[in-house]
C-alpha cells in the first residue's frame, strides 16, 4: 500500500501537470456592439459579424469559459478544455443587454462585462465623459438591467476602475496619459509622490467595488484595466482590495498561472471573421521587420518648449519617412570620463538638463508609431553614482516618469550570452517569462546589475522588451532573455559580410528566431545613405530583417531620409531591386 505521504505527492504532481496542459488561452476584449457599419467607432463590432463569431465556436469546437474555469485550472483542480476562449465586453455599453445577453443566452456563452463607475452614477438623462467627448448616459447600461443580467449564471460583472477611464496630465508638456498608469503631473507643483499615487488609485479602486457591491450583492473579483495600461503598485494595490483577476490589453495568450495579468486580444475596425480567427491563434508575433533610429534629445533640445517642439516635429516626419519601428532614445548626457553628467527624466540621484524624455518617447509612438527603446548605461550611472542602491533608484524613476516600451543595453555585450546556447523560445512571452525566472546569482557583477536596472524599469513598465548588442566580434546568436539581440558593424560591405559569414557558419538563417537577430550600425557619424543601403541590402539577401544605426543626424537629415528610404523602411520590407 502506498503511503499517505505518496499519495498526497503523487496527487500534488497530478494537479500540477493538469495546470500545465491547459494554460494559455484566448481571451477577446469587444466593447460596443452595433446593428449597422455606419454605426461604427474604433472599437464597435457589428451585431452579424458577433454572431458570425459564436457560429464559428459552435461549429469548431471551441468551448467558452468562465474565470471559475480559470480559476480551476490554476489551483491544479481541472484542466481547461481545448480550444477554450474566454469572451469579455468593456466600458458596459446598452448593447450588453440589448444585443449581446440575448446572444449568450441563446447560445450559452459565459462572458465577463467591465464597468465604469463614474459612468454608472450619472443620471440616465445625463452624459458621460467618454475620451474627449460628451456621450449620452443612455448609451451604457442602467442598473436595473445591470441587476437583471446578474442573475443569470453566464454573466460576471468586473470592475473597469470608479474614474480612471479617463486620462491625466503627465508631464510639463502637456501630453495626457492614462490614469492608472502615470503619475500626474501638476503646472506649479510637480509630480504627485508615491504616497499621493498608491492613495489614488486605492480610493478609486475601493469605490468601485463599494459601488458594485451595493449594485449587484457582490464585490468584484476582477479589475479591467481602463486601456489596458497598468504598473506594478497597481496590481500590488488590486491584490491588497481582493482582486483575484486583473485583465490587460497585452497582445498575447492568457496564461492561467497569471490571474493577475490576464492578456487579452483587443479587435478594432469590426474585424473580418477570417482576420479575428486569424489574430486570436497568436501564431507569429514577431515584427516581418525592425528598424531602429537611434536619437539623442540634446539634439533636438533649446532650452524652450517651442522651439524643442518645432525640432522635434521634424524628427518625428523623418522617423515616418524612413519607416522606423522603434527609436533607441539616450535617457542621460555622458561626460568625457565615462560618467553621466545629467539626466533628460526627474529622478532623485542626478542633475536633470531638462524634464523631455517622456515627451519624445510618448510622440515617438503615438505620432510616429514607432517603439520607445531608452538608453542608460548601467556601468556609466554606477561610476557616477557609486552604489548600486542608488543606480536601481535611478532606474525605478526611469521607469516612473518615462512610458517607454523597451530598453537598450549596449554597454554589458555579456548579457546577451545570458541563458547559454540557442534558446527554444520564441515568443515575446515566452522570452520575457525566461527573463524573470533567470537567476541574477551566476552572472558577472556587470551584467547582474545591468539586469536588475532593466528589473527596475519593468516594474512600471509590465511587458517591457528588451534589446541587447554583443562584443562585435561575438557569434550573433538570439539571447534567450533580450527581445532582440545585434551585433554591432561599420556600416560598409566588408563588414557585414565578415557578420553573415559568422552566421551562416553558426546556421544562423535555418532559425525561427532570426528576425530576433540584427545588425546595429555604429559610429561617432551618422552612416552615409551609400554604406547604409549597401550594408542592408547585403543583410536582407542573407535574410535579415533586424537593423538599426546610431549615430543619427535628424537635423541634418543624415543619412538622407528619401535617399535610404526606399531600402531601409519596414513598410517596403522586403525591397524590390
Amino acid at each position: 500500500m502506498r503511503s499517505p505521504r505518496l499519495f498526497v505527492f503523487l496527487l500534488l504532481v497530478a494537479c500540477a501537470s493538469v495546470a500545465r496542459a491547459g494554460q494559455h488561452f484566448p481571451i477577446v476584449a469587444f466593447h460596443d456592439v452595433v446593428d449597422f457599419r455606419g454605426d461604427l467607432d474604433d472599437d464597435a463590432i457589428t451585431v452579424d459579424n458577433l454572431i458570425g463569431f459564436f457560429e464559428y465556436l459552435r461549429a469548431n469546437r471551441w468551448h467558452p469559459i468562465s474565470l471559475d474555469d480559470v480559476e480551476a485550472a490554476r489551483r491544479g483542480k481541472k484542466a481547461l478544455p481545448e480550444h477554450a476562449i474566454l469572451i469579455t465586453f468593456d466600458d458596459g455599453y446598452r448593447s450588453a443587454y440589448t444585443r449581446v445577453f440575448p446572444l449568450l443566452l441563446s447560445y450559452r456563452i459565459p462572458a465577463v462585462f467591465a464597468l465604469v463607475g463614474n459612468w454608472l452614477d450619472a443620471p440616465m438623462d445625463g452624459t458621460v465623459r467618454y475620451g474627449d467627448r460628451e456621450v449620452p448616459r443612455r448609451r451604457f447600461l442602467s442598473p436595473e438591467e445591470i441587476c437583471e443580467m446578474a442573475q443569470s449564471d453566464l454573466v460576471e460583472f468586473a470592475s473597469h476602475s470608479y474614474d480612471l477611464h479617463e486620462s491625466t496630465l503627465g508631464n510639463p508638456q502637456g501630453n495626457q496619459f492614462p490614469a492608472a498608469y502615470a503619475r500626474r503631473y501638476t503646472p506649479g507643483r510637480g509630480y504627485e509622490n508615491h504616497a499621493a499615487f498608491r492613495g489614488r488609485i486605492t480610493h478609486d479602486l475601493n469605490h468601485s467595488r463599494e459601488q458594485m457591491t451595493q449594485l449587484v450583492g457582490r464585490a468584484p473579483r476582477t479589475i479591467v484595466w481602463p486601456f489596458g495600461r497598468y504598473n506594478g503598485v497597481d496590481i500590488e494595490i488590486a491584490k491588497e482590495l481582493g482582486f483575484e483577476f486583473a485583465l490587460t490589453l497585452d497582445p498575447e495568450p492568457a496564461d492561467v498561472t497569471k490571474p493577475m495579468a490576464l492578456a487579452r486580444y483587443h479587435p478594432t475596425g469590426d474585424p473580418k471573421l477570417a482576420d479575428l480567427v486569424r489574430n486570436l491563434q497568436f501564431d507569429d508575433p514577431l515584427p516581418i521587420a525592425t528598424r531602429l533610429v537611434g536619437l539623442d534629445p540634446a539634439a533636438i533640445w533649446t532650452g524652450d518648449d517651442a522651439g524643442t517642439d518645432e525640432r522635434l516635429g521634424h524628427v518625428l516626419e523623418r522617423l515616418r519617412m524612413l519607416g522606423a519601428t522603434g527609436v533607441v532614445i539616450d535617457a542621460a548626457i555622458a561626460s568625457s570620463d565615462g560618467r553621466i553628467s545629467a539626466t533628460w527624466f526627474p529622478n532623485g540621484q542626478l542633475p536633470v538638463r531638462s524634464d523631455l524624455l517622456s515627451r519624445i518617447a510618448w510622440q515617438c509612438q503615438t505620432r510616429a508609431g514607432a517603439k520607445a527603446y531608452v538608453r542608460l548605461p548601467s556601468s556609466a550611472a554606477l561610476r557616477t553614482l557609486g552604489d548600486r542602491r542608488r543606480v536601481r533608484a535611478l532606474f525605478r524613476d526611469l521607469g516612473i516618469y518615462v512610458p517607454a516600451s523597451a530598453m537598450f543595453i549596449d554597454d554589458v555585450p555579456g548579457l546577451a550570452r545570458t541563458g547559454g546556447e540557442r534558446p527554444s523560445t520564441n515568443t515575446p512571452w515566452e522570452i520575457r517569462d525566461a527573463r524573470r525566472a533567470f537567476d541574477p546569482k551566476s552572472l558577472p557583477s556587470t551584467d547582474a546589475l545591468a539586469l536588475d536596472a532593466f528589473r527596475a524599469v519593468a516594474y512600471w513598465r509590465p511587458n517591457m522588451q528588451l534589446a541587447v548588442v554583443i562584443e562585435p566580434d561575438g557569434t550573433p546568436l538570439p539571447s534567450s532573455i533580450a527581445d532582440l539581440t545585434f551585433q554591432p558593424i561599420a556600416p560598409d560591405a566588408r563588414a557585414v559580410a565578415l557578420a553573415a559569414k559568422r552566421m551562416q557558419t553558426d546556421n544562423w538563417l535555418a532559425v525561427p528566431a532570426s528576425r530576433r537577430v540584427g545588425l546595429w550600425f555604429t559610429g561617432e557619424l551618422p552612416p552615409s545613405a551609400h554604406a547604409l543601403i549597401s550594408a542592408t541590402r547585403r543583410f536582407q539577401t542573407l535574410g535579415g530583417t533586424a537593423i538599426g544605426w546610431a549615430s543619427d543626424d535628424p537635423l541634418r537629415d543624415l543619412p538622407n531620409a528619401k535617399i535610404v528610404a526606399p531600402t531601409v523602411s519596414s513598410s517596403t520590407f522586403p525591397e524590390k531591386f
